[in-house]
């Protein structure tokens, strides 16, 4: 095999894994071993914990070249939804809770390997949430701020440690945007909430704990058979 040759052949097994695993197992399907009723509750949860507003959520981007890509834990974590591009809208009233999702379309060539984004309905339908386009999310959070209830964000920065210094995420450059049109808006992050529900395991989590830790040690027994 002449060595140019290799990358180009990596690149096209990677892009054929990918294509088949999408095909086999849609991405909005592979969060439901934990139900949608504990999604619902975590959501519960997060709103119980703020007196009214609005707290506004990104999932991660797309994956850049033949990364794999992987959903951000905190929006995983309040809504199951493994798509790229979306974003969350968590209302707080006096009279309770009340989400919306925002999905993006898709390249019809970018469908051809990371497969066809889910259905709207069956959306709303697995993750029990109103589902929305993504340039719908400027007007609504604009008309929600409006009403004077406070803003808060979950960003889709990759890491803590990157926190402070986001600016170039998509959540960064909305919140920026969003403080720009509303002179004196305080916008506050609900990471250190998340972060400490998402330390609390269920049932459903313990046992994908259980199970993933089985299977490591399987392969460490097999690795060590072969050496």
């Amino acid at each position: 095999m002449r060595p140019s040759l290799f990358p180009k052949i990596v690149i096209d097994m990677t892009l054929f894994l990918r294509a088949t695993t999408a095909l086999l197992f849609p991405a909005s399907l592979m969060a439901q071993e934990i139900p949608a009723a504990e999604y619902a509750a975590r959501r519960d949860s997060l709103a119980a914990r703020i007196d009214s507003g609005v707290i506004v959520a990104f999932g991660a981007p797309d994956a850049v070249g033949i990364r794999r890509w992987s959903q951000l834990p905190g929006f995983r974590y309040l809504t199951g939804f493994l798509e790229p591009n979306a974003a969350f809208v968590l209302v707080k009233r006096a009279g309770g809770g009340s989400g919306i999702l925002f999905t993006a379309s898709r390249d019809p060539r970018r469908a051809l390997y990371d497969g066809f984004p889910p259905d709207s309905a069956a959306v709303a339908r697995e993750t029990r949430l109103k589902v929305r386009s993504l340039p719908a999310l400027r007007l609504v959070v604009d008309s929600l701020v409006a009403q004077r209830l406070p803003v808060y964000e979950l960003r889709d920065f990759a890491t803590a440690d990157a926190a402070n210094q986001d600016s170039l995420t998509r959540g960064g450059r909305f919140v920026a945007d969003l403080v720009a049109r509303n002179s004196g808006l305080l916008v506050r992050s609900v990471h250190p909430i998340v972060d400490s529900l998402r330390r609390r395991k269920s049932p459903a989590e313990l046992k994908l704990l259980r199970r993933a830790i089985e299977a490591t040690v399987v392969a460490h027994r097999e690795a060590l058979r072969s050496t």
